[in-house]
């Protein structure tokens, strides 16, 4: 994966470069095995944004739409554990705010 050229960044993410200092941000200290996991995620959660607009575009007889959708749930869904476990993240708390938010949807008013 290449980062855009411009700001004086034309090298991977991935290279073991402190990635920001060439743009003004010094002492960027993110360990770039945790920096590698949430590009990744941000990475899967456009594929899940593009599959979804593709179920809107062409509808659902295709199953291709359906399964590709699927797909990119899964990924999703394995990218969020990736990261809870990359920052010790509270899994307990993690399903507290995802049943809050079902919650939230389930409410007549919300829209």
């Amino acid at each position: 994966m290449m980062v855009c050229s411009g700001a004086g960044i034309g090298k991977s993410f991935f290279d073991g470069r402190n990635i920001l200092t060439g743009i003004g941000v010094p002492k960027f200290n993110m360990d770039l095995t945790k920096l590698n996991k949430l590009v990744i995620t941000m990475e899967e959660c456009g594929e899940l944004i593009r599959a979804c607009s593709k179920v809107m575009r062409h509808g659902v007889e295709d199953p291709k739409y359906l399964s590709n959708l699927i797909d990119e749930m899964g990924d999703v869904r394995a990218m969020i554990s990736v990261l809870a476990k990359a920052y010790e993240l509270d899994q307990g708390k993690i399903e507290d705010a995802t049943q809050k938010r079902l919650a939230k949807m389930s409410r007549p008013d919300y829209s």
